[in-house]
């Protein structure tokens, strides 16, 4: 059985340290498009509540998280 040591000394057990340029760019995040353009019937099904802090606990904002099911109209 290994010890700590060992196991730590080992030149492949750490992964090499990435540049900077590589660390910031972001990940594309794909483009959301609805089925078709127009207006959609539909019924909120759930709604949650959260009250937040902004700017650096100055102000107070309650949000609204609403789901919404789509009709069977559509």
């Amino acid at each position: 059985m290994s010890n700590i040591d060992e196991v730590f000394s080992d030149d492949d057990f750490f992964a090499e340290t990435t540049t900077k340029s590589e660390t910031t760019e972001k990940t594309p995040k794909p483009k959301w498009i609805p089925f078709a353009d127009g207006e959609y019937f539909g019924h909120i099904s759930k709604v949650t509540t959260r009250e937040v802090d902004t700017h650096q606990k100055q102000h107070r904002a309650l949000v609204y998280n609403l789901e919404v099911r789509v009709a069977d109209e559509n």
